[in-house]
């Protein structure tokens, strides 16, 4: 991961402070490092390279040439590439794509995804607490939803499940037949279509339009994109660089416009607030953050007030604006706490990513149970969560450090030193680990003992199985992750026990398997 000390343009709160997404697996209550660390650390680093693209190409096309050299086509460009890094790994947990326009018909529902969820389970009658209408009016007004708004909203669902309407058919393709609540999911793409063809009454649709925003259909995006680009990029051409509201105006419109398009499927909000900040630092305005840490949960904060009334006027959005530029000004938002909070959970991540790829057979998630009680009183009478998050995260820290100690020791034990290897006896390896893997393309350096093979067609979970094989045997020293040079995902080898390695391949199957790895074991 880049340092963020190479970020010299923009505020590093934009790195650290947002809120990172949590993995659809911790939504359902997992808290492993995979499904809770690991996910949200990519998405900070994520948010950095792209910063850092912005800083060494976007910025210095503009400072250089300025808005006149940039066309549509160019601006376009610099958003997918953009969002390519601010929503790979958020897109990733979902199975999607980043940096490409959405294919998929999008509902940003304001009270928050999970009610989407909602409405799909209680219309295929699988709701786990509501059985009837009043139960999920109940339900919707507890979800900060008005009663008004949830009763038109229900009795608008039942009419609409029962009507003859058909989803888009750009959207058949994303509709699991086989689902068991398939009944939600249609009824959710006919609301889309009785919307698109104006078919609510005015109480329909301002009831709607309160609960969730439908974007537009994805064959709509593109030409949208084309003239959201056209008319941003006229009035930066024109803008008044000393007018510092009639900036603020502008950036409110471009940040409104370009998230009513929605054009990707998640990370649109951020993707938007970078586009802003270029443009800020462009017109060497400082960056800001539209949302500081904890105003999305106050409805009082004028972060809030701006989002809530964003479809109806632009005016608290521009005067939060301006708002921020003012006071990133004179002082620019920094949250050291939060900072070092942030800092030691990607230290974490990756410390136990690395670890896991020499051994990836290590219980990583039993390193929570190992917190000293000392720790846990600590925390317990600390009234600040970063500090107890510090003085968590730390010692984490600590125990994985003296974890990968211990292993690195074990697996030293088990290796005989190679001072010298010949030529015959590299080729045997390779062979060896052919007959042994079934894969052909293994390596060797010139030096020293280390063999390798390029796997650039092969998944995360299929490069783990052979490692995993591989250590198993008991004579090598595994270890996988990407190329420097190149980025190709790699297996490599080191500290090869020959005479072992060369016995197994003789005397066993032509591809390991547990069966016979566990009598070769049983017989050394």
């Amino acid at each position: 991961m880049p340092s963020i000390s190479n970020l010299t343009e923009f505020n590093h709160a934009l790195i650290y402070a947002f809120e990172p997404e949590s993995s659809p697996a911790r939504l359902s209550g997992s808290e492993t490092f995979k499904d809770a660390l690991f996910p949200e650390a990519e998405q900070h680093e994520d948010m950095l390279r792209a910063y850092l693209y912005a800083q060494e190409i976007i910025l210095p096309f503009i400072r250089q040439n300025g808005f006149e050299k940039v066309d549509e086509r160019l601006f376009l460009e610099w958003i997918n590439t953009l969002h390519e890094f601010i929503g790979k790994a958020l897109l990733a947990a979902h199975g999607r794509k980043s940096g490409e326009y959405t294919k998929e018909a999008v509902l940003r529902w304001h009270q928050g995804a999970q009610i989407g969820s909602d409405v799909a389970l209680f219309m295929s009658n699988k709701h786990p607490k509501c059985k009837s209408k009043s139960q999920f009016v109940d339900f919707l007004v507890e979800s900060k939803i008005s009663f008004d708004d949830a009763t038109v909203f229900v009795d608008l669902l039942y009419q609409i499940r029962e009507s003859s309407l058909k989803a888009h058919p750009s959207q058949l393709p994303f509709i699991d037949k086989k689902s068991p609540y398939l009944k939600g999911i249609t009824t959710l793409h006919k609301l889309i279509t009785a919307y698109h063809s104006k078919q609510l009454s005015p109480t329909e649709k301002k009831a709607l339009d309160n609960i969730v925003k439908i974007c537009c259909y994805p064959e709509d995006i593109p030409p949208a994109m084309k003239n959201f680009a056209t008319e941003t990029l006229t009035k930066l051409r024109t803008l008044d660089r000393k007018n510092l509201p009639q900036i603020a105006k502008c950036l409110a419109e471009t940040f409104y416009r370009f998230t009513e398009i929605h054009p990707f499927a998640n990370a649109n909000g951020r993707t938007g607030t970078c586009i802003i900040n270029i443009f800020l630092r462009a017109f060497d305005l400082p960056s800001i953050l539209l949302r500081h840490p904890g105003e999305k949960e106050n409805e009082s904060s004028l972060y809030s007030q701006a989002i809530a009334q964003i479809d109806k006027t632009l005016e608290p959005l521009t005067e939060l604006i301006l708002k921020r530029i003012r006071d990133a000004q004179e002082k620019p938002f920094v949250d050291e706490e939060l900072k070092t909070v942030i800092a030691l959970r990607l230290t974490l991540s990756t410390l136990l990513q690395n670890i896991l790829k020499k051994y990836p057979t290590l219980d990583i998630d039993g390193l929570q149970k190992q917190i000293s009680p000392i720790t846990m009183l600590a925390i317990s009478i600390s009234p600040n969560s970063n500090k107890s998050a510090m003085i968590i995260l730390s010692e984490l820290i600590h125990l994985a450090r003296e974890e990968e100690k211990k292993m690195d020791a074990v697996f030293s034990k088990l290796f005989l030193p190679q001072p010298t290897v010949s030529a015959t006896e590299k080729e045997q390896i390779v062979n060896a680990l052919e007959k042994l893997t079934g894969l052909t393309g293994w390596k060797t350096a010139n030096s020293k003992l280390i063999v390798w093979i390029d796997l650039p067609d092969y998944s995360a979970n299929e490069i783990a199985d052979i490692v995993l094989n591989l250590q198993s045997t008991q004579a090598i020293e595994v270890s996988s992750g990407k190329r420097s040079d190149n980025g190709i995902p790699s297996i490599q080898c080191r500290n090869i026990n020959i005479a072992k390695l060369l016995e197994l391949a003789n005397t066993g199957p032509n591809k390991l398997s547990a069966e016979s790895l566990d009598n070769n074991n049983n017989n050394n």
